[in-house]
């Protein structure tokens, strides 16, 4: 059974919002996996992940496995106007360890980055999973309660870095516990290379009227700049969408790193499991496109089709 959600992408508004949407289609199933788009899956990998989660997580109900997986390429065969489920592909070494996120370092905007490396070969053979108390929103799988009753997606629009700060400290606080599983059991198409370029939209500072695509960049800049805010405000003030069981000085000191002075200092070791660096992602950068927002209506066909 499929449930799917259709949106035309002139309404989309950043990753935040669209997986706030996408966990309206949960119907009671017990286990949730979110991943991002460009994916492909190791043979049994449910049974697996189900393993690790129940089998070698203290807690399973608050315990959730997730990184940035190991990536995959399109082969020199593949073409441009190939779809990636017809274009061959590889996996360099076919590698099957697991990776597991470290804080990197601290952007420009002051939000903490991370990065995936490698299991050491050690860590690897033990087979189990390795606590890192990080969020990837590109692969994460727990029992469903953590996405939709727990922590909730908030529509924070035009969000990109930011998102898995919010979701972790928001998680932590809450009680869960974030691991890598030791095997690699997707692979993620890193590269945008193939990839046809973005539509160039009109991004002047004083739009004239009539100049819609003006307008809806600097909307969608403003609602960036208030979504990481609200984010900052979770890390310095704390508001309502934290818990209490643990508090985001607690995060800070799990993973080593100093939000007040932006520094990390619990360098990653082997000891900590963690082998030769994994390939850091293709983040983009820059100006963000202009898409309107969802507007009251927009969400009513939401909620409409939700009630079907």
């Amino acid at each position: 059974h499929v449930r799917v959600l259709q949106l035309e992408a002139r309404h989309a508004s950043g990753p935040c919002p669209a997986r706030a949407m996408a966990q309206l289609l949960h119907r009671g199933e017990q286990f949730l996996l979110q991943i991002d788009s460009h994916m492909r899956m190791r043979k049994n990998w449910d049974i697996y992940l189900i393993q690790q989660l129940t089998n070698h997580c203290p807690n399973p109900r608050r315990s959730l496995l997730s990184t940035y997986p190991v990536g995959y390429h399109l082969s020199s065969t593949a073409q441009p106007q190939d779809s990636e489920s017809s274009a061959l592909f590889y996996v360099k070494d076919n590698e099957i360890r697991g990776t597991r996120l470290v804080p990197w370092k601290f952007d420009e905007s002051g939000f903490l980055r991370q990065k995936g490396v490698f299991l050491s070969q050690a860590a690897f053979a033990e087979g189990k999973p390795i606590r890192t108390q990080l969020f990837a929103a590109g692969f994460c799988f727990g029992m469903a309660e953590w996405l939709v009753k727990d922590a909730p997606y908030e529509g924070l629009h035009h969000l990109f870095f930011g998102e898995e700060q919010s979701m972790a400290v928001r998680l932590f606080t809450r009680g869960y516990d974030m691991y890598a599983p030791a095997e690699s059991v997707c692979y993620h198409l890193w590269s945008r290379a193939h990839r046809p370029p973005p539509p160039t939209i009109n991004s002047r500072e004083d739009p004239k009227d009539g100049d819609l695509d003006g307008f809806q960049h600097q909307q969608a800049q403003l609602l960036r700049h208030e979504s990481q805010a609200h984010v900052r405000s979770q890390l310095e003030e704390g508001n309502e969408f934290l818990g209490l069981e643990r508090t985001v000085n607690d995060w800070g000191q799990s993973l080593g790193v100093d939000f007040v002075n932006r520094t990390i200092y619990n360098p990653r070791d082997e000891a900590d499991g963690v082998g030769a660096e994994n390939e850091e992602p293709a983040r983009v950068t820059g100006s963000i496109s202009a898409h309107n927002i969802l507007d009251d209506n927009i969400m009513n066909r939401i909620q409409a089709f939700m009630q079907k």
